[in-house]
């Protein structure tokens, strides 16, 4: 692909990588709220505190490195969803370009469910422009509330 050429002929090596992971937030009497997001930036986020708290994850693989080939023609998509997934950027195997923003996933736990967790399962894709997958991991968010 003509990034990767790029890259071999400035030194550079593009790596494009996803690592399975599982992202949890907990919220006592309120609503929670867990989820992923893959930055046009070349990073990964795991997303709690109902999505107010961004912590980059696996920092020395997510997804693009070195990041300065980001977003170029990546997409990005969720597949074989399972559980809950209350909201996401596009729709379940849609890809998404990079170029047009960041791409979150995310699921919720409203307080007038009362105790207990929702949880989603999901596998993200990454290709470029239109060729193969070039990563993929599989994913669980998990909202719990706790009531006391």
């Amino acid at each position: 692909m003509l990034i990767n050429l790029i890259a071999a002929a400035v030194g550079g090596s593009l790596k494009i990588n996803l690592n399975d992971d599982s992202i949890t937030d907990a919220e006592v009497d309120g609503t929670a709220e867990a989820g992923i997001r893959i930055d046009a930036n070349g990073n990964v986020y795991a997303l709690t505190d109902n999505l107010a708290s961004a912590d980059q994850i696996f920092l020395a693989t997510d997804w693009a490195r070195p990041t300065t080939f980001a977003p170029g023609a990546y997409q990005v998509r969720f597949t074989g969803a399972s559980g809950t997934i209350t909201a996401s950027t596009a729709a379940e195997d849609v890809w998404h370009p990079l170029s047009s923003g960041d791409f979150q996933v995310s699921t919720e736990r409203v307080v007038g469910a009362g105790d207990g967790s929702t949880v989603g399962n999901l596998t993200i894709e990454i290709r470029e422009g239109t060729g193969p997958v070039l990563a993929s991991a599989d994913y669980v968010l998990t909202a719990t509330v706790i009531i006391l």
